[in-house]
């Protein structure tokens, strides 16, 4: 029975035959990996804000002040590993009037698991 190869695969150097991987396909894992290592602060910022105004910020609001779609906040509320632009994190920081460093937090790589 003659096996097929896949269409893009490349020779090793003891002759066997292994499936190329996509650059995208490399990096989306890696991004996976690393974005695992930040921590999104935005409940602790929804929370200082109803503190400070005595009224609750919904992810509608957030979404209508900033630009930002639901599903975006949505997932940064509650996904690890979730990516996100900066035009984003811009967005959150002028809303909240703080610093990067107020919307996310590095998580050192044996506590992020």
């Amino acid at each position: 029975m003659v096996q097929k190869t896949p269409s893009r695969v490349k020779c090793t150097t003891n002759g066997a035959f292994e499936p190329i991987v996509a650059r995208s396909q490399a990096n989306a894992t890696q991004m996976v990996h690393l974005n695992h290592l930040i921590r999104f602060l935005l409940s602790e910022l929804m929370a200082d804000y109803q503190f400070k105004t005595g009224r609750r910020l919904t992810a509608i609001e957030l979404s209508e002040a900033t630009g930002i779609s639901r599903n975006t906040l949505s997932r940064m509320l509650n996904s690890k590993g979730h990516s996100t632009s900066t035009d984003s994190l811009d967005s959150l920081c002028k809303f909240f009037g703080c610093e990067i460093g107020d919307v996310v937090k590095y998580v050192p790589d044996d506590l992020a698991s």
